[in-house]
């Protein structure tokens, strides 16, 4: 039964915050999460976070030593901010070795 009703709702059916994520996720998947989460506050973070690691990650594993103007260039830092991201790159890979 519950199928059934599911599959009559149409994105205008919607309130127009899932219609919001329905237009980008399409409208099964958005039902299929407020099934699953329905009656929720659910919190995203922004990836911020995760794409700064990426990305500081990216100039430890690229750095050869000399190259501070072509990863400046590339990520489109300072040089003191490329050595800023290696020095705190240099501290956490320590820390973890002493754990």
């Amino acid at each position: 039964m519950k199928s059934e009703l599911t599959r009559e709702i149409a994105l205008e059916d919607l309130p127009e915050a899932y219609q919001d994520v329905a237009e980008e996720i399409g409208l099964e998947a958005t039902l299929k999460l407020a099934d699953l989460f329905g009656g929720l506050y659910i919190y995203y973070p922004k990836l911020d976070t995760v794409r700064r690691q990426k990305r500081d990650q990216g100039i430890c594993r690229e750095f050869n030593g000399s190259n501070y103007t072509e990863l400046c260039k590339k990520y489109r830092l300072s040089s003191q901010q490329i050595r800023n991201i290696l020095n705190r790159q240099k501290a956490e890979g320590k820390k973890a070795d002493s754990s």
